[in-house]
């Protein structure tokens, strides 16, 4: 599974998970008003309560952190 994550001063905060064949995939957050930036990894089925680096498939800063 895919595993979506916030970085937050300076952590990770896992966002939630969804799989590769999902068409539409909307994903309840909570406040990631600060979040510095945004990444997805791969991760086991259900996630991970951290993100295995050298699995990240994408990663972006937000506008506020740039």
């Amino acid at each position: 599974q895919y595993q979506l994550w916030a970085l937050i001063d300076g952590k990770p905060k896992d966002l939630g998970v969804f799989d590769v064949n999902d068409e539409k995939v909307i994903l309840k957050m909570s406040n990631t008003e600060k979040a510095e930036a945004f990444a997805i990894t791969i991760e086991q089925k259900g996630g991970n309560p951290s993100p295995t680096l050298e699995k990240m498939q994408s990663m972006g800063k937000t506008r506020q952190s740039l």
